[in-house]
């Protein structure tokens, strides 16, 4: 997060606190509805930053616990994020 926030930052001033906003509004959506993102790996869930963003949030659910364990760019596969149990 950190990284992308500074990347963002040094593209245009005031960018990286929209990104970090982004990333509390998934947050947000995920708590509120967490069964709404599709499955894409066995029991971890994709939830995909608002636009201009092309980030995503993986996250699994525990009976009443929510796990976010990684944030990563759109790019990368999800299964280099696999949850460690």
């Amino acid at each position: 997060m950190a990284e992308a926030i500074r990347w963002y930052e040094e593209q245009a001033p005031g960018l990286g606190d929209r990104f970090l906003h982004s990333f509390e509004a998934t947050l947000q959506r995920i708590a509120k509805n967490p069964r709404l993102y599709p499955e894409v790996l066995l029991r971890a869930r994709r939830a995909l930053f608002p636009r201009p963003f092309p980030y995503m949030v993986l996250y699994t659910i525990d009976e009443a616990t929510i796990s976010a364990y990684a944030v990563i760019h759109q790019a990368r596969h999800p299964d280099r994020w696999k949850p460690r149990d």
